[in-house]
C-alpha cells in the first residue's frame, strides 16, 4: 500500500465520520513516519553545475521520496449529526460528502482539480472548430501548463 501511495499525484484519506478523529491522525503518522509529505509544499530543491563537473543538488529541507500534495479528507455526511459534518467541514483538507445521498460529489471533483493544479487545454485543427469534448488534461507538476507544454506532450504522444 505505501509504495501504491508514493508513486501517486494525489491521496485521498477516506474515513467514517462516526469513528474518532484519532483515526486520521494515526494515518497521518504512520504515512508521515515513511517519508510523505502530507499537505505540504514540495522541498525547494535547486540544481547548480559545477566547475567540476556534476551536479550539486541543495534543499531547504530534509528530502523524501514523495511529494504530496494533500491528503482529502472524505465523510459520510448521512451517519453523521449536522454538527459533526459541520465541525468537520471546517477543518484544513476536508470535504465532506455522502455517496448514499450523492451530496457534494461536485465540490469533492473539484477539490481534486484544485490539488492537482489540473488544466482543460482544448485543440483543434487548421479550419475546423474546437473538440470540446476531448481536452488534453495538464498540471504543473508533469511537465507544465504553458503552450509549449502542450506542444512537447501532444509532440510525445504521436
Amino acid at each position: 500500500v505505501i509504495a501504491v501511495c508514493k508513486s501517486a499525484d494525489l491521496l485521498l484519506m477516506v474515513l467514517d465520520a462516526t469513528k474518532p478523529w484519532t483515526h486520521r491522525d494515526i494515518l497521518t503518522r504512520e504515512l508521515e513516519s515513511v517519508g510523505m509529505r502530507l499537505n505540504k509544499s514540495p522541498p525547494n530543491v535547486y540544481f547548480r553545475k559545477r566547475k567540476t563537473g556534476g551536479l550539486s543538488i541543495n534543499s531547504t529541507i530534509q528530502l523524501t521520496q514523495l511529494d504530496d500534495k494533500m491528503i482529502a479528507r472524505i465523510l459520510q455526511v448521512d451517519m453523521a449529526s449536522i454538527e459533526e459534518v459541520d465541525e468537520i467541514a471546517h477543518r484544513p483538507n476536508s470535504v465532506p460528502i455522502s455517496c448514499s445521498m450523492n451530496l457534494n460529489m461536485d465540490g469533492l471533483l473539484c477539490a481534486i482539480w484544485d490539488a492537482m493544479a489540473l488544466v482543460r487545454c482544448y485543440t483543434k485543427k487548421v479550419g475546423a472548430k474546437p473538440d470540446f469534448g476531448d481536452p488534453v488534461v495538464m498540471t504543473q507538476d508533469r511537465g507544465g501548463t504553458t503552450v509549449e507544454a502542450l506542444c512537447r506532450q501532444m509532440w510525445a504522444d504521436a
